[in-house]
């Protein structure tokens, strides 16, 4: 069942102001919730083209949401077709969100097609098809940075090392308290038998380890806040599941070359250093090497060296670059592991994604900080 203000928030967009106001529609769809809460449905046009419906969170500036519509369209035109896009309100191509009053504002993206990699099973017993997968994504980053470049390029200190900061310092000051009885406390709030052991795991994890690395990571993020860096328009959340892709068959056999066929979710987007994209999605391969024991520093530097090559192979990044993307690879896998621990612990947050979902990123969560806390630096 579609709820009423998703029917009538769609009929706000072009080509959809002729649809039926129906409590079924065909081929329409929720699509089951993730971690941010937004409300999210597929629909069809009257042609049959599928598209993205999203009601925008409370916290959501609908200015900046704007702004980042702008920078979709742009990459668009400069060649990134794969890129979702947004569509404009009925009568008005300069409007993208449509505000309902008291049910909400929402946004209307392309629906790409292709599949994710955001299963753990479907790239853990293959290490070549993660480095196809990884580099492909890094070419698709690089593309899409250098169309954003032309519309916003400054220099300076990076945004997301000053967040990293002012995260690590707000969790340093309860995180190992919030850790501490942690079993009783879990027990206590009858989390599902797949998440409780993720979520235990976690912090007997931050227990050891953030007493040794916090301030080791601060100190290399205060050293990188000092340092005057390319600042443009980025993605910032581009992991596994936020990147589609389709072999050159059209489906994702084995045996043939990803390629991305989709770019999605642009909640996150802003001016940030262009080493934040590729720190979060390099970083969130890393994970997969645990599973190779003794091999597993040397599988992480194939997946670091690889993804790098590649993106170098459409625009320079430099040495300086490189450096503060391992430190945000760094900083985020021991933050991330801390945020969990925090947001269901501490703040008693709940969220509407599947448990099995919370389950399996706190499991990535922990391996990749494992990884990365035996790695030297790159």
């Amino acid at each position: 069942m579609i709820p009423a203000a998703a029917r009538h928030a769609a009929r706000c967009f072009a080509g959809f102001a002729d649809a039926p106001v129906l409590p079924d529609l065909k081929g329409w769809s929720q699509i089951p919730a993730g971690f941010s809460g937004s409300a999210v449905y597929r629909v069809i046009d009257p042609r049959g083209s599928g598209w993205s419906l999203k009601q925008l969170t409370a916290s959501a500036s609908v200015s900046h949401v704007k702004a980042t519509h702008q920078v979709l369209v742009h990459v668009r035109r400069a060649g990134c077709d794969w890129v979702s896009g947004p569509n404009h309100l009925v009568g008005n191509p300069s409007e993208t969100v449509a505000d309902l009053g008291t049910h909400g504002c929402w946004e209307m993206t392309q629906w790409m097609p292709g599949r994710s990699y955001s299963d753990i099973d479907r790239l853990a017993g293959n290490l070549d098809e993660a480095v196809k997968v990884l580099t492909a994504g890094c070419r698709a980053i690089a593309c899409f940075h250098d169309a954003a470049a032309s519309m916003v390029r400054q220099n300076g200190p990076a945004p997301s090392v000053i967040d990293r900061i002012k995260r690590l310092d707000s969790l340093s000051s309860s995180i190992l308290s919030t850790c501490d009885g942690a079993g009783n406390k879990i027990r206590s709030l009858h989390l599902s038998p797949v998440v409780a052991p993720e979520l235990l795991r976690a912090c007997h994890q931050i227990t050891a380890d953030w007493p040794i690395f916090a301030r080791q990571i601060r100190n290399d993020l205060e050293q990188r806040a000092g340092e005057v860096t390319p600042i443009q328009w980025v993605v910032r959340d581009v992991h596994r599941g936020h990147l589609l892709f389709t072999d050159d068959s059209g489906s994702l056999s084995a045996a043939a070359k990803p390629t991305v066929s989709g770019m999605i979710d642009f909640d996150a987007m802003r001016l940030d250093t262009p080493a934040a994209d590729l720190a979060r999605w390099i970083g969130d391969f890393l994970f997969l090497a645990i599973i190779h024991g003794d091999a597993a520093a040397d599988i992480a530097t194939r997946f670091w060296q690889a993804g790098l090559a590649e993106y170098r192979q459409i625009r320079s990044f430099s040495e300086q670059q490189q450096t503060l993307c391992w430190t945000l690879v760094r900083s985020s896998s021991l933050i991330s592991l801390a945020n969990w621990v925090d947001w269901i612990l501490q703040q008693r947050r709940r969220f509407l994604a599947a448990d099995s979902s919370i389950a399996q990123r706190l499991v990535a969560l922990n391996q990749q900080w494992t990884i990365v806390r035996q790695a030297t630096d790159r």
